[in-house]
């Protein structure tokens, strides 16, 4: 069907017809900032939150855990295990969450960019 004026040979429509761009304005600055910086911000905080859910339990939970064990039936040494266990869960460092530090950082410059070009723009009109 889109092909059938090709095929007919009509002219085509020219390239500004079909697409009309709007002017560029230093508020582009202000969206793409604005999602990097949102974005990072997200990824630090899922990053943190998932590292401190990874991290081994407290004493207090170990026993309350081998507890629960010893009385639904468990062997002594399932219970020294679980009393013992003081190996992280997870694999990933708290420290690991600071990757989301460049996407924080991208945005940053996007909205300084903004900044300084919104102030030009102004002066200038």
């Amino acid at each position: 069907m889109g092909f059938s004026a090709i095929e007919k040979g009509a002219p085509l429509p020219a390239l500004t017809d079909i697409e009309q761009r709007a002017p560029w304005t230093p508020r582009v600055y202000l969206l793409r900032g604005m999602m990097w910086l949102l974005s990072g911000i997200g990824l630090t905080l899922f990053l943190v939150g998932f590292a401190e859910s990874a991290r081994s339990q407290s004493v207090e939970q170990r026993v309350r855990t081998a507890q629960r064990l010893k009385d639904q039936g468990a062997t002594e040494e399932q219970v020294r295990a679980v009393q013992n266990d003081t190996v992280p869960h997870g694999d990933l460092a708290p420290g690991f969450s600071l990757i989301g530090l460049v996407p924080i950082s991208v945005g940053l410059a996007y909205l300084l960019s903004y900044r300084v070009e919104n102030k030009k723009h102004t002066i200038s009109t």
